[in-house]
């Protein structure tokens, strides 16, 4: 039996349960970046998800407890060390968030997904180069019928849009002002507002080839036929982009804990593998002048996807699972 363990506030609960895992909750809160007054409130928090997560491991008694590196994590994984459970940590990010340099001392093994991010712990031994966790469900559909589904000419340039489950609002507000000035014709725009303002966009939005949506499912139909895609520069959306060999304008989440999206992006950048915009120097007409420079560019945006297919192994996931099986003796 496998255990989420998680803030039923976040994403991760409806992701959960739409998969039919077991969801089990904790009020544990983020504390990086925020106010004295919220750092206070966290501390209280995890002090009681601590206590929460000992609960949780005495009762179901798992053979092992993995970290995925949010806030989340650290009264989980300290939960774990208390009770000698053994933890593994996979770290998606160039620069390890605190929970990963917090718990890392603990670990019995911390999966990394970059070779430079450890030198930023304390603890060297313990640590494996396994690649940023991904998977790739392939459709069954083609190209064609997706696009004939979704009402797109065979022709047209595809772009996808999204920052994150709960969306971005600087995209957003910035790719508002794009469709209002008008786009070519034979661009259709898939547009993952995420759920915060997705009906504020909904009512602003002009006439359009292209949809809206709060959140989008059927991810892997969607990179299949997407020309370009313009994201945030978080590890896992890498990855996604990656697998799928997919060019990129990345816009990395300026408040990002330790600045690692801006490192993330960077790191991609410098491969040749994406172009990377600034959040607080970005507009309307330098997004659009990008976005025209590359769509029709298709020996670049094939450049650019195969240099990002280069930087990612999409054996990670079965690296880690392997591994972790071996050292709990399951295999």
């Amino acid at each position: 039996m496998i255990y989420f363990v998680g803030n039923k506030n976040g994403m991760e609960y409806d992701i959960v349960n739409r998969e039919g895992y077991k969801f089990l909750h904790i009020p544990s809160h983020g504390f990086v970046g925020k106010s004295l007054y919220i750092k206070i409130k966290a501390l209280m928090y995890n002090k009681i998800s601590f206590m929460i997560s000992v609960f949780y491991i005495m009762k179901y008694k798992p053979a092992f407890v993995i970290g995925t590196g949010s806030f989340t994590e650290i009264p989980v994984g300290l939960a774990s060390a208390f009770t000698g459970t053994p933890l593994f940590i996979t770290e998606q990010d160039s620069y390890p968030g605190i929970a990963t340099r917090m718990l890392s001392i603990f670990a019995k093994k911390v999966f990394l997904s970059y070779e430079n991010s450890v030198q930023y712990l304390k603890r060297k031994d313990n640590t494996e180069v396994a690649g940023t966790l991904s998977k790739v469900s392939k459709t069954k559909k083609t190209e064609d019928e997706i696009k004939i589904e979704l009402g797109i000419k065979r022709r047209m340039k595809v772009i996808l849009i999204f920052g994150g489950s709960r969306g971005a609002r600087a995209i957003n507000s910035v790719m508002l002002e794009i469709l209002k000035s008008g786009l070519p014709k034979d661009i259709f725009i898939i547009w993952q507002t995420g759920k915060d303002n997705y009906e504020e966009i909904k009512r602003e939005s002009p006439d359009f080839n292209g949809i809206i949506k709060p959140f989008i499912y059927n991810m892997p139909e969607i990179y299949s036929i997407a020309d370009l895609v313009i994201a945030r520069a978080g590890a896992c959306t890498l990855a996604e982009m990656s697998d799928y060999r997919k060019a990129a304008i990345l816009i990395p989440f300026p408040s990002a804990a330790h600045d690692h999206q801006r490192k993330n992006a960077a790191y991609y950048e410098s491969y040749g593998a994406a172009v990377v915009m600034d959040e607080r120097e970005l507009d309307a007409q330098k997004l659009k002048s990008k976005i025209m420079e590359l769509i029709y560019n298709e020996k670049r945006l094939k450049e650019m996807g195969n240099k990002s297919h280069n930087l990612h192994n999409p054996d990670s996931v079965d690296k880690v699972v392997k591994t972790i099986l071996r050292s709990v003796r399951y295999v």
